[in-house]
């Protein structure tokens, strides 16, 4: 044998060993890596996700601007896009609460333009993910008064009405200049007619023929302006004291008078006198359409009339077709004859205004009011006064139908009330209400009564109401009781309390218990109507709150909420006691944003404020946690709790759903702070419970939140620390470390 064989031999051994170890190596490496994956794919099952329903259509529309054959919609959750001139609508998902309070959406080639809350010009190039001011404080008017009116796009040009001037833009907003042709007062529009643009004030109305460098006054009445607009074939301004509308089919060069005495006589028999908040004018080609609103109550009738010789001679009235059941017109728009209008519900015309139908799939951004879960089904009163109710946890939704009352009357209030067996829907304006109850989830639906249930309140297995009862001393009021096992309402008797020796008193429902305000003091009852404790008088009684009896019940604990403060009674506790909600986490104080409800839940109180989120206490010791993740469109409304799940509404934002562990994970106890004296003259004393290892960082915050100190502590236990010239008043101190963030109250006293 050679020595060339031996080795060859040798090697063959060896690369089948190495072969071996390679197969054992990548056997290895698979197991880990799906064994990870395996454990991945177990953690983030285990991280609670929201879901996004979109919720009953319809909602607040800002206005509409079109981009081409592209319908867009500004409301305050965010932006949605039609292909198909408004019948059915899509979400940008990225806009989603990035729209807070913006109003004139303009769009140009797929570039967002628009105010916001601040008034400031914002630009956002990427669907409104993002928006970056291009024109904003100081303005180079730079007056108190002075502030952003209207909003007119064209290609790259940006032109701004303000209370001075017309800030002018050629490249997408990133200079300005401004122009002396105008007197200052209130824009009303600027619009473009037959390739000029013109931009209306209060009392005058101005022409461009140059892409607004230079104006000329060209229209001007002693009355003022209500509305300047412009169809695709000629011009229409309407006066303020609504007593003329002319139109001009040659840029305002020479105009006629329109009959508005007949406009008028169309409106006769009206119970407001003829005035109306707001009117809306279009047209296209010969038709033009003249709307006005009844009122700005939700779903009240708009009065219209409408012609078909550009207003010459008019047609319309008081009959059931010429009333548009819709609520506001914020907004509108044409496509020829298809009128399409910006209301609380987006109606449709496509007979020259003949009648008009709602549309307006997927278009979710309605405030929910209301999220009852009951027998598999889901229950949702929306911001504009309709119910509906889905059978399928939200796929889809229908709306309760009408009754004869209501379908050509202009209602107050809808709304659903439930125990943990019945449903109630209730219906109710100046005149009349309406209230049925269910116990098969709204699959069929029973008359309460003939009398309306009087300052009624549901507990968790009963509805409860005030019945006035005459007798011969004097009408007297009885308390009465729908429970869930009974099929009528029973009077029941309060032990210990007669409500008759109250003048004044009011309910509030605490789940298994119930309260009664008499004046300044609580009673607390069970659901057999028996006394359980008297309150001691709330705080909230000497401040100002439009909403005072912010009762709720947790973890054995009372709380009372009023304005930007807390109370809670402790069991066995003497006194009400102030707590400061503070997020944990972050040691950031809550109550300065509002509550927008408080509900308990197998032992944990779930609170929603208004742009932060939901939180949850599970203490009394004003301890709230976020929920994690926190809400995407954090504008919560109201709350529901189905099997494992909560539902919460928005504000525009449609229905969340969130998966909750049925054993919620608490922070685990860190280090403790504590700070003395306190109060203090600005002098204090921090100390720990163990030596803190790293770097200490430690921060001031203000009763608002706002950070006004910062420092960084060496490591230690101990740090004495001086703040002079601190204001009087409350502050926070934040203490983060790579363990947490810990946060305490500090009172500094001058």
């Amino acid at each position: 044998m050679t020595h060339s064989l031996i080795l060859a031999k040798i090697m063959r051994r060896k690369g089948d060993l190495f072969s071996k170890i390679h197969r054992l190596v990548m056997k290895i490496q698979l197991f880990l890596v799906l064994g990870l994956s395996f454990h991945c794919s177990f953690l983030l099952a285990q991280v609670p996700q929201w879901q996004h329903i979109p919720g009953p259509d319809g909602g607040h529309i800002e206005n509409f601007d079109l981009d081409g054959t592209a319908l867009y919609a500004l409301t305050q959750s965010g932006i949605y896009r039609s292909e198909d001139e408004g019948y059915h609508w899509e979400l940008l998902p990225q806009s989603l609460a990035n729209t807070r309070y913006m109003y004139q959406l303009r769009v140009e080639k797929g570039v967002f333009y628009a105010i916001n809350k601040n008034g400031a010009l914002v630009r956002s190039d990427d669907q409104g993910a993002s928006w970056k001011p291009v024109l904003q404080k100081p303005f180079p008017f730079n007056f108190e008064e002075e502030h952003l009116q209207q909003l007119f796009v064209k290609g790259d040009t940006i032109l701004v009405g303000s209370l001075f001037t017309i800030y002018r833009s050629t490249n997408r907003g990133e200079t300005w200049t401004t122009t002396a042709d105008l007197a200052p007062a209130s824009f009303v529009s600027i619009f473009e007619f037959k390739n000029e643009i013109f931009a209306a004030q209060d009392r005058y109305i101005y022409r461009s023929s140059n892409g607004g460098m230079s104006w000329e006054s060209v229209f001007s009445n002693a009355v003022g302006f209500a509305s300047v607009t412009a169809t695709d074939s000629f011009l229409l301004a309407f006066y303020d004291d609504r007593t003329r509308l002319v139109r001009s089919t040659d840029g305002l060069r020479s105009w006629k008078a329109i009959d508005t005495d007949t406009i008028l006589q169309h409106f006769e028999g009206d119970d407001i006198d003829g005035y109306y908040p707001f009117t809306w004018v279009c047209g296209s080609g010969s038709e033009l359409y003249y709307f006005q609103n009844k009122s700005t109550n939700f779903l009240c009738p708009i009065r219209y009339c409408y012609s078909l010789d550009m207003g010459n001679t008019w047609h319309g009235g008081n009959n059931r077709n010429e009333v548009l059941i819709a609520g506001a017109i914020n907004d509108g728009i044409n496509f020829g004859n298809h009128i399409v209008l910006g209301c609380d519900l987006i109606q449709h015309s496509v007979d020259s205004a003949q009648t008009f139908f709602p549309n307006q799939e997927g278009l979710g951004c309605a405030v929910i009011r209301h999220v009852i879960h009951q027998h598999n089904s889901v229950f949702s009163t929306t911001d504009w006064e309709h119910d509906h109710y889905s059978r399928d946890l939200g796929a889809t939704w229908e709306q309760f139908p009408l009754s004869s009352y209501w379908e050509d009357k202009c209602y107050s209030s809808v709304w659903f009330t439930n125990t943990d067996e019945r449903l109630f829907r209730f219906q109710i304006d100046a005149h009349y209400s309406e209230v049925s109850h269910s116990m098969d989830g709204g699959q069929t639906w029973s008359a309460f009564g003939p009398e309306y249930p009087y300052r009624n309140f549901v507990t968790n297995h009963g509805f409860w109401y005030i019945k006035l009862v005459e007798t011969p001393s004097g009408d007297i009021n009885k308390v009465w009781k729908f429970a869930d096992q009974d099929t009528a309402s029973k009077e029941i008797q309060l032990v210990n309390f007669d409500i008759n020796e109250h003048y004044s008193f009011s309910f509030i429902g605490l789940g298994d218990r119930f309260g009664i305000k008499a004046k300044d003091d609580f009673y607390i009852f069970d659901e057999a109507g028996y006394l359980i404790q008297k309150l001691p008088p709330t705080p909230c009684i000497s401040i100002s709150d439009p909403n005072p009896t912010r009762l709720y019940f947790a973890n054995n604990t009372y709380y009372n909420f009023c304005s930007h403060h807390c109370f809670i009674l402790p069991p066995n506790a003497a006194d009400w006691q102030e707590i400061y909600p503070q997020d944990w986490t972050t040691g950031i104080p809550l109550y300065h944003n509002r509550m927008t409800f408080a509900a308990e839940h197998d032992g944990v109180l779930w609170v929603g404020l208004e742009g932060k989120g939901l939180f949850y206490a599970t203490d009394n010791t004003g301890r709230f946690y976020p929920a994690l993740p926190q809400m995407p469109y954090p504008y919560p409304t109201a709350i529901s709790f189905y099997e494992n799940e909560l539902w919460v509404g928005t504000d525009g934002g449609g229905i969340w759903t969130y998966p909750v562990p049925k054993t919620l994970s608490y922070p685990a106890k860190n280090t403790v702070f504590k700070v003395f004296p306190n109060p203090s003259n600005g002098a204090l004393n921090l100390q720990s419970d163990a030596f803190v290892k790293e770097d200490l960082s430690f921060s001031i915050l203000d009763a608002a939140g706002r950070r006004i100190e910062k420092k960084v502590l060496s490591p230690g236990q101990y740090w004495s620390l001086d703040f002079p010239g601190l204001p009087k008043g409350l502050y926070f101190l934040q203490m983060r470390t790579e363990s947490g963030v810990f946060g305490l109250k500090w009172v500094v006293e001058n």
